[in-house]
């Protein structure tokens, strides 16, 4: 059996209890790592005031649209993010989705491996750009 307490425990995000008496719902492993992912792409810089430089800048491109151009810069964006926030992973690739486009959202999925790991996680998020709804 493989050691993967490296990859951490924490609480469930959205915060979650069972009942009033209980204690808040936990994750790890995988599910922990996915949660962290989540959370540092969709906390806007800044908007902690104790952790100033957790999270990204990709509510600056709710406006882009998605010109070459555009979609480069959100890539490295969510690459310089993760690098930043969450460094039990390495990105390995990013692609997007634009057939949900009319309804103004771009699918980002993201490969991922976790370090001492040989499997590849996988996750995707719906990114609204505002302009196109």
């Amino acid at each position: 059996m493989t050691d993967r307490t490296y990859l951490g425990r924490g609480w469930a995000f959205p915060i979650h209890f069972a009942s009033a008496e209980s204690k808040p719902t936990l994750v790890d492993e995988d599910a922990c790592v996915q949660q962290a992912i989540r959370l540092a792409l969709n906390t806007q810089m800044h908007e902690r005031p104790l952790y100033a430089d957790y999270g990204s800048q990709l509510s600056d491109f709710a406006f882009s649209g998605l010109e070459p151009m555009a979609l480069a810069q959100l890539k490295e964006e969510i690459v310089s993010c993760l690098r930043l926030n969450e460094r039990r992973i390495e990105v390995l690739n990013i692609h997007f989705d634009s057939s949900d486009i009319s309804q103004g959202c771009l699918q980002i999925s993201l490969e991922y491996q976790v370090f001492g790991r040989h499997q590849i996680g996988s996750l995707v998020l719906p990114f609204y750009l505002n302009d196109l709804a």
